[in-house]
């Protein structure tokens, strides 16, 4: 099977890792950079539920080696003048030691991370570094002909799967949506670990169903969707309270103006639990669940 992957991103290096891990050797990634180096990705990731997808890809005891755990954390004004800080760092001496056998979120930046993917990706590959691409920006997808092109005349010829990792507004979803017509996508508030889960997950189902693609594409999103589906609701809802200025109120650090026995009755209705509509008023949806409707 040839195996064409656009975007040598993070979840470009791990799906074309899970690829090779299965056997399949015919598998190129096509990154628009010129180099790994070529642009500032140096931010700080926390891995969380990747945590799984980082064993399965035989990356992790690498990227623990590389972690930076952070036990205290400021929030600072639109000024730069710290409002506040926490952590567990501040708290008693007795009780702020790290444990040395306690699971914790994994922290590195996003280009480290990046690199150790690359890495493992050119260690597997037959063909070592020559199995990625740099320097091609993808501009047409033919499905009937089987071949991709790409900017300064190349073409991939007879390829059976095409892996669009280019991100969000990426151009290969372009080539199956139209972007005028299309409803267009949110950010999930899951980044960098629902895309090391979902390359993880998109190579074992269809190295487990390679004799019918569409099947295993159909059973992936399935999945994909069931599993991420409650998260991603949840996450949008404490993002956006979480944002709002009253949350950053210097004289208290939770719901200013909201009472404790109001908080308890919330979460009594599981607002956060079954929080499925990131398009209405957080405020209305509290009172309507208040009022019972």
């Amino acid at each position: 099977m040839k195996i064409v992957i656009v975007g040598g991103g993070l979840g470009g290096f791990a799906v074309g890792i899970g690829f090779l891990q299965h056997g399949y050797t015919d598998v190129t990634v096509y990154e628009r950079d010129t180099g790994m180096d070529s642009r500032r990705q140096g931010y700080g990731l926390t891995i969380l539920q990747g945590i799984s997808a980082l064993k399965r890809l035989e990356v992790f005891q690498q990227v623990h080696s590389l972690d930076t755990p952070s036990r205290s954390h400021y929030i600072f004004d639109k000024y730069g003048s710290m409002i506040g800080f926490f952590g567990t760092v501040f708290w008693p001496e007795q009780d702020n030691q790290p444990k040395a056998r306690k699971k914790h979120n994994l922290h590195i930046e996003r280009q480290e991370l990046r690199r150790i993917l690359m890495n493992r990706y050119i260690s597997l590959h037959p063909l070592g570094s020559q199995g990625i691409q740099w320097d091609y920006r993808i501009i047409q997808i033919d499905r009937v002909l089987r071949k991709v092109s790409f900017a300064k005349d190349h073409t991939v010829n007879d390829v059976d799967l095409v892996i669009g990792a280019d991100g969000i507004n990426g151009l290969v979803r372009s080539f199956k949506y139209d972007p005028l017509v299309d409803t267009p996508l949110n950010y999930l508030g899951q980044g960098a670990n629902q895309a090391l889960l979902d390359a993880v997950e998109l190579a074992d189902i269809i190295a487990q169903n390679s004799q019918d693609l569409h099947s295993a594409i159909s059973q992936y999103e399935d999945r994909m969707l069931r599993r991420v589906y409650t998260k991603v609701m949840q996450s949008r809802e404490r993002v956006t309270s979480f944002h709002r200025p009253e949350a950053l109120s210097t004289q208290n650090f939770q719901y200013r103006g909201v009472n404790e026995e109001l908080i308890e009755r919330l979460n009594s209705l599981k607002i956060n639990a079954h929080w499925n509509d990131p398009i209405v008023s957080i405020e209305q949806a509290i009172i309507d669940k208040l009022n019972g409707k």
